[in-house]
């Protein structure tokens, strides 16, 4: 793990993210919260145990040419009687012969980002395609999958476009715009965490020649798309759940374990948020306190969330749980109207 505690983040301004961008977050997180309340209802089963066998005959795949059209649904990777997740991809024009771009079908039915685009059709698996996630590969070497449907020379054309729209990362055209997510740029939204189970449950398929399609780099442990504009508009994605609204400061604990977001309120009071990396309330020091310069102290931290005098926004020095413990907290970065 890098150690990023001292990291110099980017040249930025925070702002508000526009009403329908804020809509479709909404929409995001409420599809997250119900499929993770359904995985942990259904989780009753040992992780040692072995998965179920579904008593597929082991002669049921037959090999067959991977075609620019396709929409295949890859064989589990633990074999024909497992029950995995189950990953369906579009395979489109890899621009070289006999190769081919494979685009996962997200799990969701709502777009997470840009770069993750509703297709309009029907079946619930094949709703999104994560274009972020894309896989260049040899068609030969195409993973063990069936064909469950083909697209049309003109649905071909058009999807490979939208691919190109998306990747290029600048305006897109209105009929795009509104069938993608929104942006992710904060570093404790919760989006991250699904970026990573999304790469665990597709990229090992295609582990033997994986090319990613849009480079990322690990900066500070956050990911970051390479063509954002320089400065960032970093988007307080992660706080839609009570209320939409921008961090003045923001500061992480000097483990880089949580992150305390404070934000001004119209009285002279300001209303602080303790979260983990990913986004979500944190109630570590709950029972706790938020202590300033000079020892000024806010209110109790409870559910993650502390109300304090506004002189104490820019001078947060500890985090201090019930026990006294005192962590000490490093301001990153703090709004400013025109940087």
């Amino acid at each position: 793990m890098p150690d990023h505690r001292n990291m110099n983040w980017p040249a930025h301004r925070l702002k508000k993210a526009r009403a329908a961008d804020r809509r479709k977050l909404a929409e995001w997180l409420a599809e997250r919260e119900l499929d993770s309340l359904l995985h942990y209802a259904d989780d009753t089963t040992s992780e040692s145990e072995p998965p179920a066998d579904i008593g597929m005959p082991k002669d049921l795949y037959v090999r067959d040419t991977v075609c620019a059209g396709d929409i295949r649904l890859l064989m589990p990777r633990s074999g024909l009687g497992a029950i995995d997740s189950p990953v369906y991809v579009a395979v489109l024009p890899g621009g070289v012969a006999d190769e081919v771009v494979a685009v996962p079908f997200g799990r969701y039915g709502v777009p997470a980002f840009p770069t993750e685009w509703k297709t309009g059709m029907k079946q619930a698996a094949l709703r999104v395609l994560c274009f972020w996630n894309a896989q260049r590969i040899a068609a030969e070497q195409f993973p063990p999958s069936w064909r469950v449907k083909r697209l049309t020379a003109r649905q071909v054309t058009a999807w490979t476009e939208v691919r190109h729209q998306v990747e290029q990362g600048g305006e897109l055209p209105a009929g795009v715009q509104n069938r993608v997510g929104p942006p992710l740029l904060h570093p404790a939204d919760p989006r991250h965490a699904y970026i990573a189970e999304e790469q665990e449950r597709v990229n090992p398929y295609f582990a033997a020649g994986q090319v990613n399609e849009l480079t990322t780099s690990e900066e500070g442990g956050l990911y970051l798309t390479e063509w954002r504009s320089d400065p960032v508009d970093w988007l307080m994605a992660a706080e839609g759940r009570e209320k939409y609204g921008v961090a003045a400061f923001i500061y992480v604990t000097e483990d880089d374990a949580v992150v305390v977001a404070v934000y001004e309120e119209e009285t002279e009071r300001v209303r602080v948020r303790i979260m983990n990396r990913d986004g979500f309330p944190c109630d570590r020091f709950d029972g706790g306190y938020l202590e300033a310069a000079a020892g000024a102290r806010s209110d109790e931290i409870r559910g993650g969330i502390a109300m304090a005098p506004a002189r104490m926004a820019a001078s947060l020095e500890y985090i201090v749980d019930r026990s006294g413990q005192r962590v000490r907290l490093e301001r990153r970065y703090r709004e400013t109207p025109n940087s």
